[in-house]
């Protein structure tokens, strides 16, 4: 399912991670606790999502219980407000032609407007483009963000449980906290998410002082799967190959074993600055107080 609603990004705070259409209540976030939370899947037989997502549930949804279901359910099942539903939705950054996929976790609303379902959390999952958009007749393919999906449902989770209980906590404390604690973590990267002079450990290492190891999408895939609380991994969302102006690079380091946020940043995409983990971001995190 892939419905279209605009984004205003908050991209200085914790909520750039998780910008919201409308905003859960207090009693939203409890009422999520006690509800089943419908997958619903993508009419798209292609999809990414339809194609992972079933058995990443089975392995990491523990908040509540689920059950998958197609379009034509979540049309009836959406308006009882005790029901929670997980879906992919198309959103774009306001006075922008970016779209991208998010990752979104509503409440049901007996309104019809699947924006005006409250929102527990969205998730950006990649860049969007469709074809008729594109500014050359080259085929490109969306990313293939699957082999992380795992960890981006742990995230979702996180982020529920942690409003929940920190209602009052500022999310600007708990920003500057978490990037405190990365010198105790090992981070994973894979190359082709770095600047292509910042390749190698050894040109890192002099910049940065903790832990890292560059790896494949694979190792990452399997460190989550493990639930490895010593490692984070990068969840970069960038344009790739598509051709679109004044582009943003989003950057958020999370952790394989609960999801949890340690950096979030970003950066407009220019010749100086490229679609990657940059040098500043290894100076952010590396000198972090």
């Amino acid at each position: 399912m892939k419905k279209a609603c605009l984004v205003l990004f908050n991209l200085m705070v914790f909520s750039s991670l998780f910008a919201q259409v409308t905003k859960a209540t207090s009693g939203d976030f409890i009422r999520f606790k006690t509800s089943t939370t419908y997958v619903v899947l993508e009419q798209d037989p292609f999809s990414y999502f339809n194609s992972s997502i079933k058995s990443n549930l089975e392995l990491f949804w523990k908040i509540t219980p689920y059950k998958v279901i197609e379009d034509k359910e979540f049309q009836t099942l959406k308006v009882d407000s005790k029901n929670s539903f997980l879906f992919i939705s198309l959103a774009e950054v306001a006075k922008s032609q970016a779209k991208f996929v998010w990752l979104n976790l509503c409440m049901g609303s007996n309104s019809s407007d699947v924006n005006k379902m409250p929102e527990i959390v969205s998730i950006p999952l990649a860049y969007y483009m469709d074809v008729d958009d594109e500014e050359s007749d080259e085929d490109i393919d969306d990313p293939d963000y699957t082999y992380k999906l795992g960890g981006l449902l742990k995230t979702v989770q996180f982020y529920a449980d942690w409003n929940i209980q920190n209602q009052g906590q500022k999310i600007e404390d708990f920003k500057k906290s978490s990037v405190s604690l990365i010198k105790d973590k090992e981070l994973w990267l894979i190359s082709k998410e770095l600047p292509k002079n910042l390749q190698s450990l050894n040109l890192i290492k002099q910049i940065y002082p903790f832990a890292i190891k560059l790896v494949s999408e694979k190792e990452i895939e399997e460190a989550i799967k493990s639930n490895n609380d010593k490692v984070l991994y990068l969840h970069k969302i960038g344009p790739e190959d598509y051709p679109i102006k004044n582009a943003y690079c989003f950057k958020t380091l999370l952790s394989c074993s609960d999801g949890r946020p340690y950096y979030i940043d970003y950066h407009t995409i220019s010749k100086d600055k490229p679609d990657a983990f940059l040098k500043d971001d290894f100076k952010n995190i590396g000198e972090a107080k």
